[in-house]
């Protein structure tokens, strides 16, 4: 597998995710690619923020939103650390003290950059 997405779209979120960082330094941002589902993933943390910050919705929603009108062929998530989808292996993190870190050269973008749990089989979902 390989990451379907251009490398536009990797610097309109590495750029956007900077700008998210310096706006709320006590956000921690994961981000990366996850091939199984063509989905780039943006983890914000700690969850409490995530779904209580206003302030950070009405930054993090616009984002997806224009990401989606440039990038029509392409998708963006953002989750939280409780969500089943998760960022095992970041290609990119932005901590609260706001650096980022590029951790491409040492990562291959696969499927194995994500921790998916295992759903019940024997559970019907509607």
């Amino acid at each position: 597998m390989f990451n379907k997405s251009n490398s536009a779209s990797i610097e309109f979120i590495k750029e956007k995710l900077a700008l998210l960082a310096n706006a709320f330094k006590t956000i921690a941002i994961k981000y990366a690619y996850n091939d199984v589902i063509n989905t780039h993933v943006v983890e914000l943390t700690p969850v409490n923020e995530y779904y209580n910050n206003e302030a950070l919705d009405k930054y993090w929603i616009p984002i997806s939103l224009d990401f989606k009108r440039l990038f029509e062929n392409e998708d963006i998530t953002f989750i939280s650390s409780d969500s089943l989808l998760s960022v095992a292996n970041p290609e990119f993190e932005w901590n609260a003290g706001n650096k980022a870190t590029d951790l491409r050269s040492s990562l291959p973008i696969t499927k194995g950059n994500f921790s998916i749990p295992e759903v019940d089989q024997s559970i019907g979902l509607a």
